[in-house]
């Protein structure tokens, strides 16, 4: 089993913690509207995108120095379209009634780029004194998309919060 195929399977299963997200943001008494909670499903959202991608990161092996040195050439910008894939897919499945018509899941997958940019960031950080650990890289990782994340759930939801909704 390669490194690829151990990403892909992280991010279909990451799927159902994105879903938890969604139902403690929407589900008994949720508010769509509600930016406390929207800001907590982001933090959730992040923190189980860094885990994955820091333990497949971990996994690679090259002669370089620090942590996941040659994990640019697994291709970032394709997992981060599966991460936001997965997230749009997600919420399509924990939405229902109006909100499910009024999200956006364009929104949600727009945030790809920021995604990928933000790995190539915390790896960065995590190997530029040559001590980096993948908690490092999560940490650098969540800090940089959380807030990326919040302003795509809140552009998501902009056209329920913003109707009669």
């Amino acid at each position: 089993m390669n490194c690829f195929y151990c990403l892909l399977k992280a991010v279909s299963t990451s799927q159902s913690k994105f879903k938890e997200a969604y139902d403690e943001w929407w589900g008994e008494g949720g508010d769509a509207c509600d930016g406390g909670k929207a800001e907590a499903a982001a933090t959730a959202v992040a923190t189980a995108i860094a885990e994955v991608w820091a333990n497949a990161a971990s996994k690679v092996e090259c002669d370089g120095r620090g942590f996941a040195c040659g994990w640019s050439i697994s291709g970032g910008n394709t997992f981060a379209l599966g991460f936001a894939e997965a997230l749009a897919q997600a919420a399509a499945e924990a939405a229902d009634g109006d909100l499910a018509t009024a999200f956006c899941y364009a929104d949600v997958r727009a945030v790809s780029t920021v995604l990928a940019e933000a790995a190539a960031t915390a790896q960065s950080d995590a190997c530029v004194t040559d001590s980096g650990k993948k908690e490092d890289f999560q940490s650098s990782y969540v800090q940089a998309v959380k807030t990326a994340i919040a302003n795509a759930f809140a552009s998501a939801t902009a056209r329920a919060c913003n109707s009669e909704f």
